[in-house]
C-alpha cells in the first residue's frame, strides 16, 4: 500500500508527470510496484478484494514492455480515478 499511497502523493502534491520526467519516472514505478504487488496476491485474496486486477496487473505489463505507448497524463488520471479506491479496498479487507 506504501505505492499506492506514493502514486496519490506524487500526483497530490508533486510536479506535472508531463513536464517533470523525474516525476514521470516515479509514477511510473510506483505503479509497476503496485501491479506487480498485485499480481503476487493469492487469487483468494484478489477475489476477496473488489478490484479490476487483470488492469492492474496489465498496467504493469505495460510499463514494463511497452512503457512507450503510456502517456503520463494516462497514468495521472488512473491515479487520481482508482487508486484511492484501491487503497480502501484494501485498508477494508485488512482490518
Amino acid at each position: 500500500m506504501e505505492h499506492a499511497h506514493i502514486a496519490v502523493d506524487l500526483v497530490t502534491h508533486g510536479p506535472d508527470p508531463e513536464k517533470d520526467v523525474r516525476s514521470r519516472l516515479a509514477l511510473e514505478r510506483a505503479l509497476y510496484i503496485i501491479g506487480e504487488a498485485a499480481n503476487s496476491l493469492t487469487p483468494e485474496t484478489r477475489n476477496a478484494i473488489d478490484q479490476p486486477w487483470k488492469r492492474i496487473i496489465g498496467l504493469r505489463v505495460l510499463l514494463a514492455h511497452q512503457y512507450e505507448v503510456v502517456k503520463p497524463a494516462t497514468l495521472r488520471n488512473i491515479v487520481h480515478d482508482h487508486v484511492p479506491a484501491l487503497i480502501d479496498a484494501i485498508r477494508l479487507h485488512l482490518d
